[in-house]
């Protein structure tokens, strides 16, 4: 999951970022059984719990940041969506097998309002998440 930091508003000064916290999946998966080799789809609900927070640091030359002085403000919000994703399965052994697998969640668009010294400002981020994963199984 990628950390999205981004600078807005006020230059280099006054800060805007959101961070993934927790990631969770509920998911199903088809598999079309092609002997040693299974290639496979899933798919569910995907949660993820973030924190949005918005800052001013001490001493900005210029701006926002120089008016209003020093502040942070943070949001936690859980977002929930869907996920849909895809990979292959090989097995070597009855017991054992390797896979790669692919998964994209998208949450939509998380509204993040903070009380600072300037009043109410709220942002708006695009919450997604892509991830790849290569493993092994052991059947037991």
């Amino acid at each position: 999951m990628n950390n999205q930091r981004s600078t807005v508003y006020d230059g280099p000064n006054l800060n805007y970022s959101a961070q993934p916290k927790v990631f969770g999946t509920a998911l199903g998966k088809l598999g079309f059984d092609l002997g040693a080799f299974m290639p496979y789809v899933t798919g569910g609900v995907a949660a993820l719990r973030s924190t949005a927070s918005m800052n001013c640091p001490a001493g900005a030359p210029f701006g926002v940041c120089a008016f209003t002085g020093p502040f942070t403000a943070y949001e936690t919000k859980t977002n929930t969506g869907w996920a849909l994703g895809g990979g292959i399965e090989f097995a070597m052994t009855p017991q054992w097998s390797l896979y790669l697998d692919y998964l994209h969640a998208d949450f939509g668009t998380q509204t993040s309002t903070f009380t600072t010294p300037l009043g109410v400002v709220s942002g708006d981020t695009r919450l997604t998440f892509d991830k790849a994963v290569a493993g092994i199984n052991l059947r037991f």
